[in-house]
């Protein structure tokens, strides 16, 4: 959705602050694939990284970091810090010469609790951030809670409000699916944006009633996309039907998981999601004293 015309330079214009970065011409904003590791896990970022120019030799490196989770991570603020190394040294390594250039971070947050976990840095050190000086690393994230900001005022955009009120709604299926036709006419005709739009809500719908009515917004609001509605969302409502069962305990599971152990690692969450009923259920009573992820998905 981001690689549509106008949507990047509209997140950045509405939510990113410019102080300090007189000069910027957002127009410029361009996503980039990340070219290095994290230095835990050795994989590449799944998030966004935009790189921004401006007047003159102006260059901003911005994160952002979507964040799905119905409850606030917090140690965000460290995975933001291995981002912030990590592209600063690919940049010295083409620019060996050039002043670093500014970094913004940014955490689109869709869950449902309150973010009330601090949004500094030096909050992780110990004593937190009461006790740290200027001498200590720091750096502070803007944070866009779509839950704290009406569903009108998400953005002016179009296209970047469907793409916040999706995600906003992926844990409440009705008011997920009281959204979708604004989400699929805001597409304009895009199959590719209706495909992925409609890939995101079918993954949280959990009935064959669900479904159907999935079916009849999508004849009301794009009659011309529906063999695209069929042949993206047939598996999942056929899912519903005869899997129900496993998908609820499926999703209790990845819930679970994320309140004891914060961060999941999507291979982890397809894993549970394609195993069979027996599978889960030991997992699940693992999950209830193991002392880390690990040990809860050895085996089973």
């Amino acid at each position: 959705m981001l690689k549509q015309p106008g949507v990047l330079k509209a997140l950045l214009d509405e939510r990113l602050p410019m102080d300090g970065l007189e000069g910027i011409l957002t127009e410029t904003a361009q996503l980039r694939d990340p070219n290095f590791a994290d230095m835990e896990t050795g994989t590449l970022p799944e998030d966004l990284f935009v790189e921004v120019s401006g007047s003159g030799d102006l260059v901003v490196l911005l994160f952002v970091l979507i964040e799905h989770k119905s409850y606030p991570e917090r140690w965000v603020s460290w995975q933001l810090l291995k981002y912030i190394v990590g592209a600063l040294t690919e940049y010295r390594m083409h620019h060996p010469d050039d002043a670093l250039p500014r970094v913004r971070t940014m955490v689109l947050y869709h869950g449902e609790d309150p973010w009330n976990v601090p949004r500094e840095f030096n909050a992780l050190y110990q004593g937190g951030a009461s006790r740290s000086t200027v001498a200590d690393l720091n750096f502070r994230y803007e944070l866009v809670s779509c839950w704290d900001i009406a569903d009108a005022e998400l953005s002016k955009h179009r296209l970047l409000r469907a793409g916040l009120l999706v995600p906003k709604y992926a844990w409440q299926p009705e008011k997920l699916l009281a959204v979708t036709p604004d989400a699929l006419l805001a597409c304009d005709g895009n199959e590719e944006l209706v495909k992925q739009f409609l890939l995101c809500i079918a993954q949280r719908l959990r009935d064959r009633n669900q479904f159907d009515r999935l079916e009849n917004i999508v004849h009301r609001t794009i009659p011309q996309e529906v063999p695209v509605f069929y042949s993206i969302v047939d598996q999942f409502r056929d899912e519903a039907k005869l899997e129900g069962k496993l998908q609820g305990k499926a999703s209790s599971l990845e819930r679970l998981l994320r309140r004891r152990f914060r961060r999941v690692p999507k291979a982890t969450v397809e894993r549970i999601y394609s195993s069979d009923e027996a599978s889960i259920d030991v997992w699940f009573d693992r999950a209830i004293d193991a002392p880390t992820l690990k040990d809860v998905m050895a085996g089973p």
